[in-house]
């Protein structure tokens, strides 16, 4: 959820770089609510600096849809290599999981198809599978796998752009585990020992609009999750089956 509240953020755009290329940079301020992780009944409210950043090359492209590399396809059908990132960590100070490890900023990254009805559709398919690795301050630790299956429609226009789009996720049993099993020695009598297991991870739904005037950026998003039949709904680490989160963003643009 973080790290699409924080994607859907990042601005588009474009402005001539090299024949076929278009490219756009800045820095901005982000402020969010959200929950310490799907799920958790705490919240976090935070301000965020980030780096707003566009490009749109043949191949390459960076915007607020992360990291992409297209590797094969037709304009209708992309095989890409893309990334996302949670850059917030849920601590001790999080109830549910006091006396736990701590959760880490994370960092995903693997292959997404995309694919359009029409080569001027809006609406798109989108099929992801990555690999997550958790920043705890040492080396990055794999903690598992993510598939996400979704459509997106956007309608830009003089106003701003709109972006609607929801999904389902599923995850493997090393990546729930992460985020909802409890060891038997972090058990207690509120909190009983579960092991979790991999499959299906709930649904969402966000909408975002963005606009641009001048060298000024302006982004709101808006995410909801459902994980009432999630495979990992029963474990005492889910406070909330049903939670929203919300972004508002700026950015000033140093190369328009």
């Amino acid at each position: 959820m973080k790290a699409r509240l924080v994607l859907l953020l990042l601005g588009v755009g474009g402005g001539p770089l090299a024949a076929g290329a278009e490219w756009r940079a800045g820095i901005g301020l982000a402020v969010f609510d959200l929950p310490d992780y799907r799920g958790a009944a705490q919240r976090q409210r935070r301000a965020l600096p980030f780096p707003y950043f566009y490009y749109r090359g043949e191949r390459l492209w960076a915007d607020r849809d992360g990291l992409g590399l297209r590797l094969i396809g037709e304009r209708r059908l992309r095989l890409t290599l893309s990334a996302a990132a949670t850059p917030l960590a849920a601590g001790d100070d999080n109830r549910a999981r006091r006396g736990m490890p701590e959760l880490a900023p994370t960092a995903e990254l693997g292959p997404a198809l995309h694919g359009r009805w029409r080569e001027d559709d809006r609406l798109r398919l989108e099929l992801a599978h990555r690999w997550v690795w958790a920043f705890a301050g040492g080396p990055p630790e794999p903690v598992g796998r993510r598939t996400a299956l979704g459509l997106r429609w956007n309608r830009p226009g003089a106003g701003g752009e709109w972006r609607l789009s929801g999904g389902l996720l599923w995850g493997d049993r090393k990546l729930h585990a992460y985020y909802y099993e409890v060891d038997p020695a972090y058990a207690t009598p509120t909190r009983p020992a579960y092991r979790a297991r991999g499959g299906y991870g709930g649904e969402y739904l966000g909408l975002s609009w963005s606009i641009r005037r001048g060298r000024l950026w302006l982004g709101l998003a808006l995410h909801w999750d459902r994980l009432d039949d999630a495979v990992f709904a029963d474990s005492p680490l889910v406070e909330r089956r049903r939670s929203w989160a919300a972004g508002l963003g700026s950015a000033w643009l140093l190369h328009p």
